[in-house]
């Protein structure tokens, strides 16, 4: 190897290289691969993976069933949790969440950056026999959704730029949209009908950091129903109350008292990667999906 080889080439580890694109490769299959089809969707032979197979088996990251297919465990999404800024967001937002569910009688979800997407990170049913919910796991886009408009009005100026430039919207829509941020960052909140089901009203407010930086979006997809349901302005008071709480529990500032904020590199990481690749092996307890 010379000095002048690039670097990447220097570092190339070439089995760990094999073990990642299978793991990929299985995250989008969600009714399991054959060897065959694995070696084929990854541009491999049989006999370059076969080991490499045997390995992630083994070691429980996936497992084969009766029909000789290959499919995730929960193995990697277990491992995501123990990641310490995904534990201690989990720990401080799921009880608050569970709350929140039960006196709004709405499900309710969190989700985090991740490049330039919405991933959701946690989920929670509402009571009762119907509920709206999104699968753990799930990438959302980042300027279509409540969560992703909530995500993005409380960055830094200079890393929402960054996000906005990789969508590549229309100076137009790209218009539409700093105006539309600059409303729920007024507010603190974001509301709007969903754009995928009808009857749905998404509700999404910011969990913050310390320096005032929305790391985490919890957002409720709130079916109108008839009965003894709560209504959206309550929801809505219920869901910033939720907010605050979990800001607080994790040592962030409210919107009462945030500081100028200084954004995080943009893709706030909760081993995102790592729980996207263990969606597969993780589903939603909610009976319908709704991207929020």
């Amino acid at each position: 190897m010379t000095a002048n080889e690039p670097r990447t080439d220097r570092y190339r580890a070439p089995a760990l290289g094999k073990g990642l694109d299978i793991l990929e490769y299985l995250a989008d299959q969600p009714h399991g691969a054959a060897a065959a089809e694995i070696a084929r969707g990854i541009g491999r032979s049989r006999s370059e993976i076969f080991r490499m197979l045997m390995c992630l088996e083994e070691r429980s990251f996936i497992a084969r069933g009766q029909d000789e297919r290959f499919r995730l465990t929960a193995r990697l999404f277990e491992l995501a949790h123990r990641h310490p800024p995904t534990k201690v967001l989990l720990e401080n937002a799921l009880p608050a969440m569970r709350r929140l569910a039960s006196r709004a009688a709405q499900s309710c979800h969190l989700g985090v950056l991740h490049d330039a997407s919405v991933l959701i990170v946690a989920q929670v049913d509402a009571p009762g026999f119907v509920s709206v919910g999104v699968h753990v796991g799930a990438l959302r886009d980042l300027t279509s959704s409540a969560s992703g408009a909530t995500l993005l009005a409380f960055q830094e100026p200079e890393a929402r730029g960054y996000l906005l430039e990789q969508a590549l919207l229309s100076a137009p829509a790209r218009r539409a949209l700093e105006q539309r941020l600059r409303l729920v960052a007024r507010r603190g909140y974001e509301e709007r009908p969903s754009a995928v089901v009808r009857g749905i009203v998404d509700i999404s407010a910011p969990i913050r950091d310390h320096r005032g930086v929305a790391i985490a979006a919890l957002t409720a997809p709130c079916l109108q129903q008839s009965g003894d349901v709560p209504p959206l302005d309550d929801v809505r008071r219920m869901l910033q109350q939720a907010a605050a709480e979990i800001t607080e529990r994790i040592g962030g500032v409210g919107l009462e008292t945030a500081a100028p904020r200084r954004a995080p590199a943009p893709g706030y990481q909760t081993s995102a990667a790592a729980m996207r690749t263990a969606a597969a092996s993780s589903s939603s307890s909610g009976q319908h999906s709704q991207p929020t």
